[in-house]
């Protein structure tokens, strides 16, 4: 998760939370088989503890082919002096009603004599079966220039499936994020880079790795103190595969 996630101010002393219920619809369309387009919808919760401890907690179902539930809870305690370890547990299932578990682990850390820089270098690590396994490290620069933050993150992902073959599949992401907390954010987000080829019925083994895009622009607004909305539109382009195009609203409560 991106550290401007959250959105906090560094050197805020404070205790501070939100609430959040949305619900999405993506429109997919694809080579291969007919694809289903994906509904459903996602809670949302975080809390940032006078800058000693932060959390989050996001419970997730969507309709695809079938039903996928899925649940993370995240940690990012301070172990020092403008250190936090940012981790998370997610588990449930996916495609196939596959069981599905991630563990994610990293170090952020202001730079020395620098408050608007950060540097987070970590990893995460994804497994679905006995055989399907999925390994990340993780790296990213953040920059904090009120009301301006940027995430610049490069991820390398090593994926292995029924063959015992690894495959590796690099990908930059680039998060902005303009305004202040209580009053209004804007959000951008890019990703490029290669992923497997996705194709319903193909075998891993068979796909290709092929380039993959990302775009996403949301807005978060307080109407007032305690409440507001968040809408968000995403498109993902898989090259000569698939794509989606689609839209999230929520309604949060603040505190």
């Amino acid at each position: 998760m991106p550290a401007a996630w959250i959105g906090r101010e560094p050197g805020l002393d404070r205790f501070a939370g939100l609430i959040e219920m949305r619900g999405f619809y993506h429109y997919v369309d694809g080579a291969g088989p007919p694809r289903r387009d994906w509904t459903g919808a996602e809670l949302l919760s975080y809390f940032d503890l006078h800058e000693g401890l932060s959390g989050a907690l996001v419970l997730r179902q969507e309709q695809r082919d079938e039903v996928a539930d899925f649940g993370t809870v995240m940690l990012i305690p301070r172990v020092a002096d403008d250190v936090y370890v940012v981790s998370s547990l997610g588990a449930g299932n996916g495609a196939v009603f596959m069981p599905l578990t991630r563990l994610d682990l990293q170090v952020r850390a202001f730079v020395p004599g620098w408050k608007q820089g950060m540097i987070d270098v970590g990893g995460y690590s994804t497994w679905w079966t006995q055989t399907r396994r999925q390994l990340a490290q993780s790296s990213a620069l953040i920059l904090w220039y009120n009301p301006l933050i940027v995430e610049m993150r490069f991820n390398s992902v090593v994926t292995r499936a029924d063959t015992y073959e690894w495959r590796f599949n690099p990908q930059g992401m680039l998060v902005v994020l303009y305004g202040a907390q209580g009053e209004r954010w804007l959000m951008f987000r890019t990703q490029i880079g290669t992923e497997p080829e996705n194709v319903p019925g193909v075998a891993f083994a068979a796909t290709r790795d092929l380039l993959a895009m990302n775009f996403a622009a949301g807005y978060r607004h307080w109407l007032q103190k305690e409440f507001g909305f968040n809408a968000e539109v995403e498109t993902f382009h898989q090259v000569g595969t698939w794509s989606r195009i689609g839209a999230t609203l929520g309604l949060f409560v603040s505190f």
